[in-house]
């Protein structure tokens, strides 16, 4: 993507960019105290950002309005709220540096289909911005079977 984020200038897809799918599947923790629903989970070494958390959560009054929550060896809270820039900071072990977030969609239905869509987009500033759509999927747990 081209243009500037931080400078309310329109991004432009990169010419001959192509869309790259990744899909994981990890063990993580649904908590719904009746005002906030939050979904954590361990980052694994597919993200590159093994040994940090993530809590994705929401106000059941503002569903709209989405938060991520990274802690561990990079930290970082980023905002998502559709049609909304967000400036936030992300904190590495290197240095801190400051990125762009604009959501281009939030389908927030995880209290009702169990899913969570976010369609951003996050500018490091000076840099190429990445796009990504995310879907989160919950899945029920099943308990082992004995013996094994």
């Amino acid at each position: 993507m081209t243009g500037d984020l931080f400078a309310g200038k329109p991004l432009l897809p990169r010419s001959g960019a192509e869309w790259q799918r990744h899909e994981m599947t990890l063990e993580g923790r649904y908590h719904d105290d009746g005002t906030r629903v939050s979904v954590s989970y361990e980052e694994s070494e597919l993200s590159g950002m093994e040994g940090s958390r993530v809590t994705i959560s929401f106000h059941k009054s503002e569903r709209g309005l989405i938060s991520m929550l990274r802690t561990g060896s990079v930290k970082t809270a980023l905002v998502f709220e559709q049609g909304r820039r967000h400036h936030c900071v992300y904190q590495t072990p290197y240095a801190p540096f400051e990125v762009c977030v604009h959501t281009e969609k939030v389908q927030n239905e995880l209290e009702t289909k169990d899913t969570l869509y976010l369609d951003y987009v996050v500018e490091l500033k000076g840099a190429d911005a990445e796009r990504t759509r995310m879907t989160l999927s919950l899945l029920p747990v099943y308990d082992k079977p004995k013996g094994l």
